[in-house]
């Protein structure tokens, strides 16, 4: 084997998404943690059944302006809290009333 490469080996019915195959996603330390949480005696339920919306964010063309509505990218989003001073841009208050879904309100979950 090549120094400093790894290999995981990964079954075609356990990849998560059958277009891409972003490798970050299968190193052995992200197929380990799926293990142990597969093996856990825990309750485990899907996303969609544990919380009542969810949304991966707008995927058209955002206009962005110089002022209005904050609009938060993925590079905002940190581990345990948001920065704003990243990751950040504006958002007509007529594109933000088309992205209702994205609202964020105190309890709210987001992930990257």
């Amino acid at each position: 084997m090549v120094e400093g490469l790894e290999v995981s080996e990964v079954h075609f019915s356990d990849l998560e998404n059958l277009r891409t195959i972003g490798s970050e996603y299968y190193s052995q330390e992200f197929v380990e943690n799926i293990e142990i949480v597969k093996d856990s005696p825990y309750l485990k339920v899907s996303l969609s059944d544990a919380s009542k919306i969810n949304t991966d964010g707008d995927h058209g063309k955002t206009k962005y302006v110089d002022n209005g509505v904050l609009y938060l990218l993925s590079e905002s989003v940190q581990p345990g809290y948001i920065d704003v001073t990243r990751g950040t841009r504006f958002i007509s208050e007529e594109t933000h009333h088309g992205l209702k879904r994205s609202l964020l309100k105190p309890g709210d979950v987001v992930a990257t």
